[in-house]
């Protein structure tokens, strides 16, 4: 039997679909590698988005929300600590605190929706 892979210690993720979403998402994803160049960053978009959600486009913000929450749960099966950021936000500094501290939740709006982490702290952008 083959021998299992560690997960990967700490996974950046966001969900972007469609043209401006995307473009926020690289202004995320740059600031992100600015302050941790050794985190893997990845940006589920429309290819990604179609391809789980079995060929369909995304129709309203809902479904971004719940593919977010998909999303973390496939990749909490292969990292150890998931950091997922709305698109639009830029990071300012390194997030160690965060990274090695209890789960948290960035978001740019505040909802009570906490993507399923129970008494998972929100900060707003």
């Amino acid at each position: 039997m083959p021998e299992a892979r560690p997960p990967i210690p700490v996974l950046a993720f966001t969900v972007a679909c469609g043209e401006s979403a995307r473009a926020e998402a690289r202004l995320c994803e740059a600031s992100f590698r600015c302050w941790h160049p050794d985190i893997p960053f990845l940006t589920i978009g429309d290819d990604s988005y179609q391809l789980l959600s079995g060929g369909q486009a995304s129709a309203w913000s809902g479904e971004i929300v719940s593919m977010r929450s998909l999303a973390g749960w496939f990749l909490s099966l292969h990292a150890r600590r998931l950091i997922y950021l709305d698109s639009d936000l830029f990071v300012l500094g390194r997030l160690e605190k965060l990274i090695d501290g209890a789960p948290t939740a960035w978001t740019s709006d505040y909802a009570g929706y906490t993507m399923g982490v129970p008494d998972c702290p929100r900060i707003n952008s």
